[in-house]
């Protein structure tokens, strides 16, 4: 029988998991007693269950009595205890320390009565064991499980690397012109990029991400070193700020006003395994009904893995019983470039400089192309989602901290003309659709501009007639609500590519489009019975 620890013949006591059972099921809790304790903490080395001995009865832990802080305003929390012994840090591949901080985790000068060379092999050989690389955004192809990835911790793909800390990000407030860049690339670079959620580190949850997530069961080791700094060092005006975090911004060398940044989303990584979903006062679809108590609501979600993938877990009601499953589709909600000025925007709402777009299809694959602004572009991204729905209805998605490797390339602008036409506004790219998207504060408003969006683009890459557009978007063209959340609303119009595959790509064919109210019949391709009246 092999050592303890020394791989396949480890077995009673392995605490390893399979896929599909890093984190416990909340539904079997009361076998598992909330902890370490239960059924599975009495086995016998030999792999044969054990009598379970009686456990003395817990007092449960809830938040409404009061925080621990007596200076942190109450809130609501549906919540649940997230089971911290099934977090496990990967091996620390490329130590970076965080920016302007010394590199607590590097490791201390061996002591002079240490174990023996056999000793400290073995050592190594069951951290190695222990040690889990971070799950790829796409699960069901990795079967890897979620750790958490401190910063400069675990994979780092790009040609370059961008922590988040206090001297590389921005709080509330989006970069302009006059803002110095904290990474300068050529055009075609990776860079792997580091993002912090803002949630846990808000005024109304204690600005104080160690004691609130330490609420819901997750130990220190298991917070961003780079959330605490920022929220230790950093600070904005809740009432004129927004509450994004974002990093950059990133000058690339050549882009100029007039081209296009093009911002491809290569992989995107869950830094932790648990996210929030927020609703607050003032805000969100239902503003006035919901929440209906005098406090935020903040839901603590843990994320688990499946046989398909990673989900995220909430109970149907206060007592946590129950569940409710979702999966992931991580993406980032906050991507742009620099506006000209000197007068850096509000976090909140999205704009054609990007920003806050909340798009759900910007996930791994994906490019997004926005029209550059001022020179360098001054790229930067932010508000990181594990997860979610059109419209954002309560105001947040499941916000969590995300790892993103983006290539970052200028489009000239001949060659965004020839591809595209005129592009005024963001737009964006999936294997499967074009998506152009309408921005403005009324929801209506934000459609038609979509609408002509999507009409406009159909005409410059493949010369379509417009009244022939518009009728075939009609019948083949989604348009989907971005988020109503963000003081300005968003809606994208989901184009299929496929639809076209028989029609070549005419550069400049937009030349030949008519013009808004000019005679449609002209084409000779429009049934004469038809009238303008008719509808479906």
């Amino acid at each position: 029988m092999g050592r303890r620890g020394d791989g396949p013949a480890r077995r009673g006591g392995d605490r390893s998991r399979g896929p599909g059972r890093d984190v416990p099921d909340p539904r079997s809790r009361r076998l598992r007693g909330g902890g370490p304790h239960g059924v599975h903490a009495h086995r016998r080395r030999d792999g044969r269950a054990g009598c379970r001995r009686p456990q003395p009865r817990r007092r449960r832990h809830d938040d409404r009595r009061g925080h621990l802080d007596p200076h942190v305003p109450r809130e609501r929390i549906i919540r649940r205890r997230w089971p911290a012994r099934d977090l496990e840090p990967p091996r620390r591949r490329h130590p970076r320390p965080l920016p302007g901080r010394t590199d607590r985790n590097r490791p201390a000068a061996p002591h002079p009565g240490g174990p023996s060379p056999a000793g400290r092999t073995a050592h190594a050989r069951r951290r190695r064991a222990r040690a889990s690389p971070a799950v790829h955004a796409d699960p069901a192809r990795s079967g890897r499980r979620v750790s958490v990835l401190q910063p400069g911790e675990g994979d780092l793909p790009g040609d370059r690397y961008l922590p988040a800390g206090p001297d590389t990000v921005l709080w509330g407030r989006l970069p302009c012109a006059t803002d110095a860049p904290v990474l300068t690339i050529a055009s075609g670079t990776t860079v792997t990029i580091d993002t912090v959620s803002h949630e846990g580190i808000l005024e109304d949850q204690g600005k104080d991400p160690l004691a609130y997530f330490g609420r819901h069961g997750v130990p220190p080791e298991a917070v961003l070193d780079d959330a605490v700094a920022i929220a230790a060092s950093l600070s904005r005006d809740p009432a004129h700020d927004g509450p994004h975090v974002v990093t950059g911004p990133i000058h690339i060398e050549g882009a100029q006003p007039g081209d296009l940044l093009k911002i491809t989303v290569e992989r995107l990584v869950p830094r932790v395994p648990y996210g929030v979903i927020s609703n607050r006062h003032g805000k969100g679809a239902l503003v006035g009904v919901l929440p209906r108590g005098p406090h935020p609501v903040s839901v603590f979600t843990p994320v688990e893995e499946r046989p398909g993938g990673l989900v995220g877990t909430m109970p149907l009601t206060d007592d946590g019983h129950r569940v409710v499953e979702f999966p992931l589709a991580p993406f980032l909600g906050t991507m742009g470039v620099a506006v000209a000025g000197d007068e850096r925007p509000h976090s909140v709402p999205p704009g054609d400089h990007g920003g806050n777009l909340d798009v759900k299809l910007l996930t791994e694959g994906a490019a997004l192309y926005l029209p550059v602004q001022v020179p360098g572009a001054l790229a930067y991204v932010g508000d990181p989602h594990f997860a979610q729905g059109d419209g954002e209805v309560a105001l947040t998605a499941l916000e969590a901290s995300l790892r993103a490797t983006l290539r970052f390339e200028v489009v000239a602008r001949a060659e965004a003309l020839a591809e595209f036409g005129e592009i005024t506004g963001p737009l964006a790219r999936t294997d499967e659709f074009l998506v152009p998207m309408g921005l403005d504060p009324d929801l209506n408003e934000a459609m038609r501009k979509c609408v002509r969006a999507a009409l406009d683009v159909i005409a410059a890459r493949w010369g379509m007639d417009e009244h022939l557009a518009y009728a075939y978007m009609s019948a083949a063209t989604d348009f989907d609500i971005s988020q109503v959340v963000d003081i300005v609303c968003g809606i994208h119009a989901r184009i299929r590519e496929s639809d076209f595959d028989r029609v070549p790509h005419r550069a400049g064919a937009s030349q030949a489009v008519a013009s808004p109210g000019s005679d449609p019949s002209a084409t000779g391709r429009v049934d004469s019975a038809t009238s303008p009246s008719d509808s479906a």
